[in-house]
């Protein structure tokens, strides 16, 4: 069986309609390019400290709010402010973020009944539990492949 191939405009284009097995893969192999370009752990420790607190609000509120857009959205800055002083944040880490965030805020707001038709979850709400996903998985492939 092949998996779902993904790049940066897949990405962009929905996080809600990525395979999640595929996304473990991506993961994975970002991590390789990221440790390959030299991505200081703690710099990726600052953003998954952002991201946790967006996981947090998520889990208090059970919906994608308009809390949590802006916080999604002002990693953006953060993104390239860390760009701008570390060439391994702008070579891959900021694009891959950059996209991520992307397929999250691109993501319908509408309910996806694909799978179940009891399925309450809207796009973005399955968005972003696969952003966490992924980026879970690439600071533990991050952290595997020291």
């Amino acid at each position: 069986m092949s998996r779902q191939a993904i790049d940066l405009k897949t990405l962009a284009a929905g996080l809600h309609i990525v395979d999640v097995e595929a996304l473990i893969y991506f993961a994975e192999d970002r991590a390789k390019a990221f440790k390959a370009d030299r991505l200081k752990t703690n710099q990726l420790r600052n953003f998954y400290s952002a991201i946790l607190q967006i996981r947090q609000a998520f889990e208090i509120q059970q919906e994608f709010t308009k809390d949590i857009k802006t916080m999604l959205v002002l990693l953006k800055p953060k993104l390239a402010f860390a760009a701008g002083r570390q060439q391994a944040v702008r070579r891959n880490f900021k694009p891959f973020m950059d996209a991520a965030i992307e397929g999250v805020l691109n993501a319908p707001d509408t309910v996806d009944k694909t799978k179940d038709s009891s399925e309450t979850r809207t796009g973005k709400t399955i968005a972003l539990e696969n952003y966490f996903a992924l980026i879970e998985s690439v600071v533990a492939y991050h952290k595997f492949y020291e």
